[in-house]
């Protein structure tokens, strides 16, 4: 508040035309625990805000930086607050994109056995199903042991991993846009179906399973412009990327390309990241994260202050 205002938050908090309440807390991680934890009070009449009449979820609006919409997330959900999140994600910030960016990194590192686990327990691949305990112990390290021990101890993890296996050299080897766009849509398959009969009555995975779905229709999209736009030229000769370019154009698409989020329930607040439309309007905000660097932004001063601040 005295960044923005030039006043005290306790101060602003009694003026009109609105009032503020200061809520502190550690760390950013905390201040998401903060609001999560004062909006369930809330609700029950209890905690910080108790004072005020509960408005009801559809009242309020939360924001959100960017950077941390994993975090609010995870926090959110873990108070079971019911979120609609006002915003499209990225590719990039989805399930399709963390299974290929795994693949990737465990075939760098030559698969290792850590790594390796870590993919095959994405729920998109064998998830619980996995026998980590003794496969760890078996301590499998590069492509031919792993392949050696799964066709003994899982035949299905086996050729889950040669899926990933062969998306990885995909991917070193190098191909044109198109080659690369449809080597991940391999690796995609019929993933989502899969892994929505394994974890039915699981109520919190929807999301995930929707965003994998919602990523592989863009995918899907992409892949069909790129061989419309092969056709129409006709004969010619396409660039073909190798290695770290290959993987530099796939994320290229993956942050370039935004997917919607799943519809939420009818009474849920509004989650934005970072700066909220300039007309949305809701009885009660929480700024997370609102300081000088991220909000207004890198000004020298604030276009809030009044002259005889300035």
């Amino acid at each position: 508040a005295a960044q923005q205002f030039g006043e005290d938050g306790q101060t602003l908090g009694g003026q009109s035309p609105f009032s503020v309440i200061l809520m502190e807390s550690g760390d950013p991680r905390q201040e998401l625990e903060t609001v999560a934890r004062s909006l369930a009070l809330w609700e029950r009449g209890r905690g910080p805000l108790a004072s005020s009449p509960w408005p009801g979820w559809e009242a309020v609006a939360v924001t959100v930086p960017r950077g941390r919409l994993a975090q609010a997330r995870e926090v959110f959900s873990r108070y079971r607050l019911p979120c609609r999140w006002n915003f499209r994600l990225k590719v990039s910030e989805t399930p399709l994109w963390h299974l290929s960016c795994a693949c990737l990194d465990a075939a760098a590192g030559g698969w290792q056995t850590e790594p390796v686990l870590r993919l095959l327990s994405l729920p998109w691949l064998r998830g619980f199903e996995i026998d980590a305990r003794s496969l760890r112990a078996l301590h499998p390290r590069e492509r031919g042991r792993w392949l050696e021990v799964l066709k003994r101890e899982s035949p299905e993890a086996a050729a889950d991993f040669e899926s990933c296996a062969a998306y990885a050299a995909a991917v070193k080897r190098g191909g044109t846009a198109l080659e690369l766009l449809q080597a991940l849509r391999r690796l995609a398959g019929r993933r989502a179906f899969s892994a929505a009969r394994k974890i039915v009555g699981v109520p919190e995975a929807d999301e995930a399973l929707a965003l994998f779905s919602s990523a592989v229709e863009e995918l899907d999209r992409k892949i069909l412009f790129v061989k419309e736009v092969v056709r129409d030229l006709g004969a010619y000769d396409p660039q073909r990327l190798a290695d770290d370019e290959a993987r530099a154009f796939l994320s290229a698409w993956a942050e370039g390309t935004t997917v919607a989020q799943m519809e939420s329930e009818a009474h849920s607040m509004t989650v934005f990241a970072d700066t909220p439309p300039t007309l949305f309007h809701a009885r009660c905000w929480f700024f997370a994260g609102a300081d000088a660097a991220a909000w207004p932004g890198g000004l020298r001063e604030s276009p809030l202050l009044s002259e005889e601040l300035k």
